[in-house]
């Protein structure tokens, strides 16, 4: 009977010892900042219908395009069928309603070598349907380039590549429009 409390009290030491030798040290990493944020972060699936037609890539800049690519390049990503093309202009409509639609103005170069600004216009249909679609702007860029800055009226932010994308309203209470630059 000695010799169970004996062996049992070995065992119980060992295991004692055991534990505190393994002392794990948690040390944060510049990951584990970000965990919470990447965890909570919205996707573009997350916004508007419409909001996610303007955008429609979460890739690049905008709509999966970049300052400097060439043409054929921002063809392939607006389907060739749907683009307009007009001297060193490619021009692509979304429409959402009679009332409410999107035009797309890609500008290349004179020698229409590569892709020097993109304009976009939203012609609303409300204050509130405009504003609505400034807000989900000003998030997903926010999220995406980091917080925007304030000029007059006037919202931008800088691009990884040191391109400049602008959002401002334009137009008044009838026509509620917005204008997104990418410059």
């Amino acid at each position: 009977m000695k010799s169970i409390f004996y062996i049992s009290g070995i065992l119980c030491l060992l295991l004692l010892g055991s534990c505190g030798s393994d002392t794990i040290q948690e040390t944060e990493t510049p990951d584990d900042d970000f965990f919470w944020e990447d965890l909570f972060a919205k996707t573009l699936e997350d916004y508007s219908s419409n909001f996610q037609k303007i955008i429609a890539s979460e890739e690049r800049s905008f709509r999966g395009v970049d300052l400097r690519m060439s043409p054929a390049e921002v063809r392939g990503v607006e389907l060739a069928t749907q683009v307009e093309t007009e001297g060193n202009i490619i021009r692509y409509v979304e429409e959402f309603s009679l009332h409410e639609n999107v035009d797309i103005e890609y500008y290349f170069s004179e020698n229409n070598q590569q892709l020097n600004e993109i304009i976009v216009t939203y012609y609303g249909s409300s204050l509130a349907r405009r504003d609505s679609l400034w807000l989900e702007f000003v998030e997903y860029y926010d999220d995406k380039l980091n917080t925007h800055k304030k000029r007059n009226r006037e919202v931008y932010w800088l691009t990884e590549t040191k391109d400049t994308l602008t959002l401002l309203k334009v137009g008044n209470k009838r026509h509620p429009n917005l204008m997104l630059s990418v410059r």
